[in-house]
């Protein structure tokens, strides 16, 4: 392990029970030897050993998460003479966890009585609390990657022939053929993107309701344009605040005057003020972003009349400004460039609300054949616990009850969080007071 004073400080940094920390690194970087110091740490400071949960993705990951802590554990409990003060360090805190957990040993000792697993096995947990509250069938069996795959190839053939079977005019047959001519009539092609599709909904699980609720494409255009206008404005704002405080920023007014007392020609393509932050605003975001950088959204350092600029600019203060353009500034610069207009349609909306259409029947057959056989995906089962939970608003008894007993939470491998996972770690951290706890990932 890197013991660089930086890499040194950064990581003693976050083992602080008293902060939440999101760690991104590389591969091989130590990021799981990091969550597992952490994990120690924890120990050492809270009442009982299961105030600590730690989520992974897969039975190996969490496997090996348990047995690093054991080792470390046994091997500070046998005074294994540390290699590193790094290790050195974490001994004497995990000396702290055994003698904090002396009537907890069977606990933190053994195979599985810390709570280290798997998202998907704790909302198995869940559910079996809480199975009316869950609303799925009772000792469902999880479906293997391999089951699933089968169900879905039938709900796909069967609702081939249903719609088929409809009359011409029917809106979800019309669909269907629609998508179909789209595919250039290649049902294998289609019928692989709507597995997979499927196998996902919860990333569409949203738009499912909204066109199930109200099938018009007119309300699913006006409500793609309202998401995508706030995502814009969001970015817009973050760009907003990150110019403003660069030099060039501070002085937009001022920099505008002096092009425009020039006769620079590029004062035609900017706007005197720093635009606002709403989707409207966007063109003029673009004309500040072509003037800031060049076409790969590196800081210019050119400039004469030929981009617009007029002789001698070069040897100003604002072509310093624009050449220390810092990279958080010319990274969101070039990202506007990209940005569709308010008055165009960044997807074929008509193309959508029949594919939305079409994986509407796949899912509901789909769902019919998994109740039939009593089997539930991993979808499914994260949805079910999160019904158990209930909301912000309304947490259940048992949400209630885990606030309680979980103070702290570990999540390895965070980039592959799905939608449910991620609003499972909500819920578990929805109301936490200002006491140490904390989410780590």
């Amino acid at each position: 392990m890197s013991e660089t004073l930086k890499d040194l400080e950064i990581r003693k940094a976050a083992l602080s029970p008293q902060a939440s920390f999101h760690v991104e690194s590389p591969a091989g970087a130590g990021k799981t030897s990091l969550l597992t110091a952490r994990f120690i740490h924890l120990l050492a400071q809270v009442n009982h050993p299961r105030e600590i949960l730690a989520l992974t993705f897969t039975n190996k990951a969490a496997n090996e998460m348990q047995e690093r802590i054991q080792t470390l554990l046994l091997q500070a409990r046998q005074e294994t003479a540390p290699d590193s003060a790094w290790m050195n360090e974490l001994f004497t805190i995990a000396r702290k966890a055994l003698k904090k957990h002396r009537a907890h040993q069977h606990l933190i000792l053994g195979s599985d009585g810390l709570q280290i697993t798997t998202f998907h096995s704790f909302c198995n947990q869940i559910i079996k609390q809480a199975p009316v509250e869950a609303q799925g069938p009772l000792e469902a069996a999880i479906l293997t990657e391999e089951e699933q795959d089968e169900l879905i190839r039938e709900s796909l053939c069967r609702t081939q022939q249903i719609l088929m079977a409809l009359p011409p005019p029917d809106p979800n047959r019309k669909a269907l053929e629609r998508i179909l001519l789209y595919f250039n009539n290649d049902w294998r092609a289609l019928s692989s993107d709507l597995a997979q599709l499927t196998a996902q909904r919860d990333l569409l699980s949203d738009l499912l309701k909204v066109v199930k609720g109200q099938p018009d494409p007119a309300h699913l255009d006006l409500l793609l344009r309202d998401r995508l206008g706030f995502l814009i404005g969001l970015q817009l704002q973050a760009l907003k605040a990150h110019l403003e405080s660069t030099d060039l920023g501070r002085h937009w007014a001022l920099f505008y005057d002096h092009l425009v007392l020039k006769g620079a020609a590029v004062s035609g393509q900017m706007p005197g003020l720093l635009p606002g932050c709403g989707w409207a605003d966007l063109p003029a975001w673009q004309g500040i972003a072509e003037i800031c950088t060049t076409k790969s959204g590196t800081a210019r350092k050119q400039f004469g009349p030929k981009i617009g600029f007029y002789s001698g600019f070069k040897n100003t203060p604002w072509a310093e400004y624009l050449e220390s353009l810092t990279q958080p500034v010319l990274e969101r610069l070039h990202k506007v460039k990209s940005f569709p207009l308010p008055e165009t349609s960044p997807v074929d909306v008509g193309l959508l609300f029949d594919l939305i259409l079409l994986i509407n029947q796949v899912v509901d057959h789909y769902r019919g054949l998994c109740r039939i056989r009593g089997v539930i995906d991993f979808v499914e089962l994260e949805q079910a616990a999160l019904r158990v939970l209930g909301s912000d608003e309304a947490p259940t008894d048992l949400q209630l009850i885990l606030d309680q007993r979980i103070n702290h939470i570990l999540v390895d491998e965070f980039q592959d969080t799905s939608l449910n996972q991620w609003l499972l770690i909500q819920y578990l951290c929805a109301g936490w007071n200002p006491r140490p706890r904390s989410p780590f990932s």
